[in-house]
């Protein structure tokens, strides 16, 4: 399975045009970080571990999906 990703990952970065940089850009661009810290903010502050998966799934569906859903 880890070779078959990586080999994915160096299909991805090896075409004409692209690169590592690229990659990182895509990586760790704001809506990503947002949806990842989405999850450890949500559950300190929440009282209950449903809430938390609640309020983190609605800020990623907000922030992350429904923008890329309007682009695309």
């Amino acid at each position: 399975m880890v070779n078959r990703t990586l080999s994915a990952l160096r299909r991805y970065v090896d075409r004409p045009g692209f690169g590592w940089a690229r990659l990182v850009s895509d990586l760790f661009s704001p809506p990503v970080l947002w949806g990842a810290l989405a999850f450890p903010i949500a559950f300190q502050a929440a009282n209950s571990r449903e809430q938390a998966l609640t309020w983190a799934l609605i800020y990623v569906g907000l922030v992350c999906v429904l923008p890329l859903i309007y682009i695309a």
